[in-house]
């Protein structure tokens, strides 16, 4: 048999998406899977929907009721209890191919990796449509896997876990920070220092759900400044090592991103005025640094150039 996968998903007030997803995953066409479902206290009829399946299918899907605690712990309790030996993580409001895990345990198997990835769409009739074809790169070495994730030779934003396959003996001493948004972008940081070798192939088998409440969710809030934390704590990690000016020039574009948010989505109206001018003044000091090299895109150095005229009063 197969090596065992285990899906965890967190679930939190998603009745009205949440069978979508795990039809997605009982679907699969790798049938090694154990699907945990883990209910961070759901107030709505999630927990109920959990049950339902764990009742139809007793050997396929296991429900962990817990107090609310967010979503990084969540997940980290869903690692805790997991049997397999290979990991992934889906969201409860997107799906997944039929083939998603059976390709990212053959990409893992083939090229011998810690982390096999895909990539995702928010179209459905996009997933799997790739004109040129399967395009998978390697990364072998730790100098590869950090400038990969730090961007350095003009890639764009790839911090997500749901899109992924991990060996579970490479996270399970890896947490998702507590009480953090944008933890993704850290417990990444924290694997692939840990990775010897990772693949990520072009193919798009993961949809990632965007609904009328997530687009009001895009509108800067409070809890972004949290993306600036992330990556402080970064910076401070990286002191004295040769990624050191790696982890600035991200922190430098992270204030980027979030004041591009704003300017894109609007902004709440509760938000923290001297956050906001926080980071206006950063994108102004810093604007010059990120018009050069590879650091932005050239549609993203144009998005640059509009929020500083047009924003950064």
């Amino acid at each position: 048999m197969k090596d065992l996968i285990s899906v965890i998903v967190p679930v939190y007030n998603v009745e009205n998406y949440l069978n979508r997803c795990v039809d997605s995953i009982l679907s699969s066409t790798y049938e090694s899977i154990e699907l945990i479902l883990v209910d961070d206290g759901s107030t709505d009829g999630s927990a109920q929907i959990c049950d339902d399946y764990a009742k139809k299918f007793p050997e396929k899907v296991k429900v962990y009721h817990i107090e609310n605690g967010g979503q990084s712990n969540a997940r980290n309790y869903g690692v805790s209890v997991a049997s397999g030996s290979l990991i992934g993580f889906v969201d409860s409001d997107d799906s997944i191919t039929p083939d998603m895990y059976e390709y990212l345990f053959d990409v893992m198997d083939k090229y011998d990796v810690d982390i096999s990835m895909c990539s995702f769409t928010r179209k459905f009739d996009d997933l799997d449509v790739n004109d040129d074809g399967e395009v998978v790169k390697i990364y072998d070495s730790y100098e590869d896997i950090m400038n990969f994730f730090y961007r350095l030779n003009g890639e764009i934003s790839f911090y997500s876990v749901w899109n992924r396959l991990y060996k579970k003996e490479l996270i399970q001493d890896v947490k998702f920070l507590d009480k953090f948004t944008h933890e993704d972008c850290y417990y990444t940081y924290e694997v692939y220092k840990k990775s010897k070798k990772i693949a990520v192939s072009n193919l798009k088998k993961y949809f990632y759900f965007k609904n009328n409440e997530g687009i009001t969710r895009q509108r800067l809030s409070n809890k972004d400044e949290y993306l600036l934390r992330v990556w402080d704590l970064i910076v401070e990690k990286e002191q004295g090592t040769v990624f050191e000016q790696a982890a600035i020039i991200n922190r430098k574009r992270a204030s980027f991103t979030l004041l591009a948010k704003a300017f894109l989505y609007g902004k709440h109206e509760n938000i923290d005025f001297s956050f906001l001018t926080k980071i206006k003044k950063e994108v102004s000091n810093n604007f010059g640094e990120l018009m050069k090299g590879h650091y932005l895109s050239l549609s993203r150095k144009v998005l640059l150039c509009l929020v500083r005229l047009l924003y950064c009063w």
